[in-house]
């Protein structure tokens, strides 16, 4: 017999005998005073043992010096622990250093928790987070729901939820139902009557120093970059009466799109714009293509594309704010080329295919850079027009603007690079008035 066995034994022929005399009415007590020595050791209570406290210490206690559990519980089918209380914690667990409950389970959930009317499971923190799950391969947390939010944060001064990596996806969201379900919805709101989604904030933000504060993928597969990409829609954008989809930027490009074969923005509309784009200082639509159109308009009605230079302000328009559509080419490519008829082309690429219809129709004033002005000195026969724009092929209308006396328009020099020289004929007799005129230089396709 070993010396802590007999301490015990001893210890427990003292307690008998202490029983013995204060009889049944201070047993109780007496009891509960002693199963609360700090020198107690660990013991187990009687089927349907029950203990109470009155006092507000602990009914039961346990303490263990060695490393090992203070208080235990094993059940085979049931709860190993159960806490119920009326107006407290049910089951409360605390640490100085380590973690205050731990749940672990090999084939099922370590800690799970139920509500009828709230949470099931809240976690609070004063400086980290509130609630924190960590996996080697699968999801840190996993939340499902039957008919509500399957995850919800609520924060009154930082972010509701947040979700970081060092590599992956912050936040994934994926939805497996039908046309109006979504992976991962944003709603700016009201409280009260206001209702879900009509408040006057933002609904999803996206920050970024460098990359992608937002991205979308169509995927078949998996959303990881370089994975088969899918037939639907990256990002989508509704609005009832507003903006769908707005995008700004202090220096760059407020949207971007790319698309290696199908066009890298589209817009569709049934009775408004497509597409609306407007710039305070600089274009309202910079497009750029290696290979084909840089922006191309399509209506079976209406206007393909339409460009307006002036801005709507109150009752009136800015004046001289800009042309309505801009074209810059370099070189000898045509900044704007106008073809009448479809498109062609089965690989994907339009292409035009004239129909001998009319390709440029213009209503009011038009203004040419080669249009001009000149006049021929009197007594003179001709004289040179300096225009760099003039070619070995230049095509250069001359029309006389007053009377040249008795003498007839003889023909136009061509010096390229230069200019032209406008050459009247010789009048036989009369005088030789100044002859003014007008001309127009065009290039032939």
């Amino acid at each position: 017999m070993n010396k802590e066995f007999a301490a015990h034994a001893s210890e427990e022929k003292s307690r008998r005998g202490l029983l013995a005399l204060v009889g049944a009415g201070g047993a109780a007590a007496l009891a509960a005073l002693l199963s609360r020595s700090n020198g107690a050791h660990a013991g187990h209570a009687p089927s349907g043992g029950n203990f109470t406290s009155s006092d507000g210490a602990p009914a039961v206690h346990g303490d263990n010096t060695d490393g090992g559990a203070g208080v235990e519980g094993t059940s085979q089918t049931g709860d190993g622990v159960h806490g119920l209380s009326a107006n407290g914690v049910g089951v409360r667990g605390e640490a100085q250093n380590d973690i205050g409950v731990h749940g672990h389970s090999q084939t099922h959930f370590g800690v799970q928790g139920e509500s009828d009317g709230s949470a099931g499971v809240r976690g609070g923190g004063q400086n980290g987070p509130g609630v924190r799950g960590d996996s080697q391969t699968g999801p840190g947390g996993s939340f499902e729901s039957q008919s509500a939010n399957g995850v919800e944060g609520h924060s009154e001064n930082g972010a509701g939820v947040r979700g970081h990596s060092d590599s992956g996806d912050g936040v994934f969201g994926e939805t497996l139902g039908g046309p109006f379900a979504f992976g991962v919805t944003g709603a700016s709101s009201l409280p009260g009557e206001g209702g879900f989604g009509v408040g006057s904030s933002i609904g999803v933000i996206g920050q970024t120093g460098s990359g992608v504060g937002v991205a979308g993928f169509s995927n078949a597969v998996s959303p990881t970059p370089g994975s088969p990409l899918g037939s639907g829609t990256g990002v989508l954008g509704r609005s009832g009466s507003g903006i769908g989809v707005e995008g700004s930027s202090q220096s760059g490009p407020g949207v971007a799109g790319h698309s290696q074969s199908g066009n890298a923005l589209e817009g569709l509309s049934e009775s408004g714009a497509g597409a609306f784009v407007g710039s305070m200082s600089g274009p309202g639509v910079d497009a750029t293509s290696e290979s084909g159109p840089g922006v191309l308009g399509w209506s079976p009605g209406g206007a393909g594309v339409i460009g307006i230079g002036s801005i709507l302000r109150g009752e009136g328009t800015v004046p001289e704010v800009g042309p309505g559509v801009l074209g810059i080419a370099p070189g000898s490519a045509a900044a704007v080329r106008c073809v009448s008829g479809g498109l062609a082309g089965g690989d994907g690429q339009p292409v035009p295919d004239p129909d001998g219809g009319l390709a440029l129709d213009v209503v009011g004033e038009a203004r040419f850079s080669t249009a001009g002005a000149g006049t021929i000195p009197r007594n003179q026969n001709s004289a040179f027009v300096a225009n760099p724009a003039v070619t070995a092929n230049s095509h250069i209308m001359v029309t006389l603007a007053g009377n040249p006396g008795n003498r007839q328009l003889h023909w136009v020099e061509r010096n390229p690079g230069f200019g032209f020289t406008v050459r009247l004929t010789q009048a036989s007799s009369g005088p030789r008035p100044p002859a003014p005129f007008t001309y127009l230089i065009v290039e032939p396709a």
